[in-house]
């Protein structure tokens, strides 16, 4: 029997829509007693979708007017399009045995338990180069998503294909998840001025590759797993080879050599090959249930098969679009306004607060003294860090970082096992702050007699040899050459603060040498110093003495871009919101004049 593709787009469409009975959620939300009929198209999905992106949006613009904690911002922007998806393959299993409470645990406990798998993995080994790097990645996250739902499943009752399948979908969606919130938090709120723009930008850009990733390799893996012994087929070998090929290559933009618009095709053409395969499993899983392996969303079970008619069940139940009557056509087209007007109204919402811009016009108070610069940045709190405190020991004493209490954090430079950098702690007054020591690289120059030099913030310093001795400074030379390559100085890189009862609060870096004009004409340089105040952007120290201080206005006037994208969605939102309204109280007097 044939299937037409314009009748089932209908008919998916109709059920997706149409409106939608108590009882209709009810069956959804007690799903789990293998309760009886036909298997319904999808339709929940699309309401936990608007419902999740419309929490979404309102958190954002919460965030953007008070003082919402972040993590509600990360939370509502990692979940939301995982969840549908989940809840969507959920409603596409044929059997109504499993309750919808199984895979939404999955999702949450496998986002947490596979993260932690995958986090325990990245600390016992690192790997820095950029092939070996990403490969290491694959083998990493695909291994804690498959130690995840080997757990997981064993509390599983249900042992058919796409109850695997589901549930290992569900710890995809969860590790996808935690790793968006984890991005949302260090994109958006970590190395950004403008946290909500770029972290709701990459809430949003994630949120698309959903099925195309995560998901989809460890639906492949929990379907595989559905085989009886299944270590012993070599089906589950090939589909863990394909899950961690598929990841290795989504990530090619991420490598130096395809950065940019080279490494995209290859990651879009993996995602497809992803979905693709996905789609495929979740056709092969259905046919457990459907008679001829139709891939049709509804259709009679294998329990309604003996009952006859079966021919005459699937033209009806997958062909054919219900004749509505006027009404219901009435009725059909509010649910889809109302649908697009909470779409509309949400996606208006990140115009003003969450679509990258940021402040488009600033208030620059100029400060004669630094004291008052200063004053403005840190709030009213008086911060006053030690910029040329010395390191306080001896770097290459091994003995000596680890017995030394200053040096509380160290890194080492494989594989020789060098010291690269060590942060050092102290009190200043009623802070803790966290200096960060590191070599620093400048080029060697030599003057007219030979003598050798390094420019360290625009001013020469000659490079002698007591210098060398106290490890001031280190010459490096080319190989098989006398010729000096670079030297590299042991200093203090950064300054961090610890405030607010200990917890780590804002960094910053002391970069007296990034350039950055304000103002046109203003021969200012750029000094990230302890801004803690909400309104002030950045603190310029002028290269003739003064200081200029970057506020943001209270009410910001965001960009071009921001300003479009919100009238675009605002007038969505009003033509959908004035359609409902027209058409529902046209029906409101056809009722009274009947």
């Amino acid at each position: 029997m044939k299937i037409k593709i314009k009748e089932g787009i209908k008919r998916y469409f109709y059920e997706t829509f149409r409106p939608r009975s108590k009882e209709d959620y009810a069956e959804v939300l007690s799903r789990g007693n293998g309760g009886k009929g036909k298997t319904p198209y999808p339709w929940f999905y699309s309401r936990v979708f608007l419902v999740c992106f419309l929490l979404f949006s309102l958190i954002c613009l919460g965030y953007s007017l008070s003082d919402i904690n972040f993590i509600a911002v990360a939370f509502a922007g990692g979940i939301f399009a995982d969840l549908t998806f989940i809840v969507l393959l959920y409603e596409l299993y044929p059997q109504r045995t499993i309750s919808l409470f199984a895979p939404v645990a999955a999702l949450f406990a496998g986002g947490l338990l596979s993260s932690s798998f995958a986090y325990v993995l990245y600390g016992i080994f690192s790997v820095k180069a950029a092939y070996a790097a990403q490969a290491w990645t694959a083998f990493v996250e695909e291994t804690g998503k498959v130690l995840t739902t080997l757990i997981i499943v064993r509390f599983l009752k249900k042992r058919d294909t796409y109850a695997y399948l589901l549930i290992g979908a569900a710890v995809g969606g969860g590790f996808s998840a935690f790793e968006n919130m984890w991005y949302m938090y260090t994109q958006g709120f970590v190395t950004s001025y403008y946290g909500l723009s770029p972290a709701t930008l990459n809430a949003l850009f994630r949120a698309l590759g959903t099925p195309f990733s995560h998901a989809a390799w460890a639906a492949a893996f929990g379907w595989a797993l559905s085989d009886k012994k299944p270590w012993r087929k070599l089906k589950t070998y090939l589909v863990l080879a394909f899950d961690f090929t598929m990841h290795f290559f989504v990530n090619f933009p991420l490598i130096p050599a395809f950065g940019g618009w080279k490494g995209y095709p290859i990651s879009a053409a993996t995602g497809i090959m992803s979905i693709a395969f996905l789609i495929y499993i979740v056709a092969v899983s259905r046919r457990e249930f459907l008679p001829y392996g139709q891939l049709c969303m509804f259709a009679p079970s294998k329990a309604e098969k003996s009952e006859g008619n079966i021919e005459g069940n699937l033209v009806l139940y997958i062909s054919s679009v219900p004749v509505l009557s006027r009404a219901e056509k009435k009725k059909f087209a509010l649910n889809v306004l109302a649908a697009c007007a909470v779409f509309a109204f949400s996606s208006m919402l990140f115009g003003p607060t969450c679509v990258y811009g940021g402040y488009e016009n600033y208030i620059y108070v100029d400060c004669q003294t630094f004291e008052e610069a200063k004053a403005l940045a840190e709030n009213g709190m008086d911060f006053s860090p030690d910029f040329e405190r010395k390191y306080k020991g001896d770097h290459k004493d091994r003995t000596d970082l680890f017995s030394n209490y200053y040096n509380y954090q160290f890194t080492w430079s494989p594989p020789d096992g060098e010291v690269s950098a060590v942060t050092q702690r102290e009190i200043y007054g009623d802070y803790y702050y966290r200096f960060r020591y590191a070599y620093s690289r400048y080029t060697v120059f030599k003057d007219d007699k030979n003598n050798l030099f390094v420019k360290v913030n625009g001013e020469q310093i000659y490079i002698l040899k007591d210098d060398i001795k106290n490890d001031e400074f280190e010459i490096i030379y080319a190989p098989d050459s006398a010729a000096p390559r670079y030297a590299r100085r042991w200093e203090l890189q950064s300054i961090s603060l610890e405030y607010e009862d200990g917890i780590y609060g804002c960094q910053t870096i002391y970069v007296p040498n990034s350039e950055a004009e304000p103002e046109e004409g203003a021969a200012f340089k750029k000094l990230n110093y302890f801004i803690v105040n909400e309104k002030c952007v950045a603190l310029y120290t002028g290269k003739t003495g003064g200081y200029r201080v970057m506020m943001g206005e209270a009410v910001s006037v965001r960009r071009t871009e921001s300003i479009v994208f919100t009238s675009v969605f605002g007038a969505a939102f009003i033509g959908c919101g004035l359609s409902y309204i027209i058409l529902k109280s046209k029906i409101r007097r056809n009722k009274y004049a009947e």
